[in-house]
């Protein structure tokens, strides 16, 4: 409701114009006065008549218009907005006075559950699988409280975790509906929030490819890489360690950019849209296992998590890969499995050559 916080002055202005504009055109004496002389005549009607007609409309239009607001404002200031926060490296907090205010919320509406597993993660650097546990079991714990605490609740999402974690958080969510999804715009320094309106499709298969004559005999034999690119464009280099998995569909934004789902509508299609194309190809292939490698907004890779639980029994084994921008090796050296109920376990240098 934050969001719409903007319209009750909006409402105001327009009714008292429309009231106005009702005497202007029915009150004012001659049409050749001058129009300042059409003002004053048509203001002491409405003086005029608020003392002798038994019915004033202008006093019951503002006291329609006060009630309108006293239930809006009433329905904001009683309606809780849960926000999960995945935390980044800049562990950026929307109760903050400067972002609740761009985003139009009030402060006591807000109730802000963190889960800060940066630490541990340190980018991946040192990362084993007792850290890896530790990790998993807090997004599970925290994720689920969070899905049971809000359920009578607005529910946002926003943070700016690794997408490995982010889609692993969004597995532990049980299918919870997010109404709300807070991105942050590194070129405006400030959080938006994914619009109501419907627009198209940000995301299109980009194409898909199979080289299972090129690589025959691999030991990645019915396997798939998927690739998504909304915000980064993945460069062929950068999968070089996936050479020898025969199976490839690749996804991309029309629109490479950072931001580039801008709407809530856009962000169910391009999920779905990925989800679809993933189950006919792997029905198709019989594909065992998804390596799956993203360059996209934190929204997406949580709703995808989502769907990838929500149809555990048609999905196989999944492996999520993490980033890793230096000048040799691997590029994506840290993959966190998920085998239908079996989650968060850490894979390394997982992927080919």
């Amino acid at each position: 409701m934050g969001n719409w916080l903007w319209l009750y002055p909006v409402v105001f202005v327009v009714i008292i114009a429309l009231v106005l504009g009702f005497y202007l055109y029915n009150k004012m004496p001659s049409k050749d006065d001058a129009p300042w002389i059409i003002v004053i005549t048509a203001a002491t009607n409405l003086i005029n008549q608020s003392f002798e007609s038994p019915t004033n409309y202008f006093q019951l239009a503002v006291g329609f218009l006060l009630i309108v607001i006293g239930i809006g404002m009433y329905y904001v200031t009683v309606t809780n907005v849960y926000v999960l926060n995945l935390f980044g490296p800049s562990k950026k907090r929307i109760r903050e006075k400067e972002n609740r205010t761009k985003l139009l919320l009030l402060k006591d509406s807000i109730i802000e559950r963190e889960i800060d597993i940066i630490r541990i993660w340190n980018g991946g650097v040192g990362l084993t699988q007792e850290k890896m546990a530790y990790i998993d079991e807090e997004l599970k714990e925290k994720v689920a409280i969070f899905a049971v605490e809000s359920s009578n609740e607005k529910r946002a999402l926003t943070g700016e975790a690794p997408i490995p974690l982010t889609i692993l958080a969004g597995t532990y969510s049980n299918n919870a509906n997010f109404n709300l999804y807070f991105e942050y715009s590194q070129e405006k320094s400030k959080y938006t929030s994914l619009g109501i309106k419907k627009r198209k499709n940000p995301i299109e298969q980009k194409n898909f490819s199979d080289r299972t004559l090129e690589v025959a005999n691999s030991l990645y034999e019915k396997e798939l890489l998927v690739t998504v690119e909304t915000t980064f464009s993945i460069i062929d280099t950068d999968l070089e360690q996936f050479v020898d998995i025969p199976y490839h569909l690749a996804f991309q934004s029309k629109c490479i950019k950072r931001n580039a789902i801008t709407s809530k509508d856009q962000l169910i299609r391009a999920s779905n849209t990925i989800f679809e194309e993933l189950s006919a190809v792997t029905k198709t292939y019989s594909i065992k296992r998804i390596h799956l490698v993203m360059a996209t907004q934190s929204c997406l890779c949580f709703e995808l998590g989502q769907i990838l639980e929500a149809n555990f029994n048609m999905i196989p084994e999944v492996i999520s890969y993490h980033y890793v921008n230096k000048f040799e090796g691997k590029k994506y050296p840290i993959g966190i499995k998920k085998k239908k109920k079996r989650k968060g376990e850490l894979i390394l240098n997982e992927g080919g050559n």
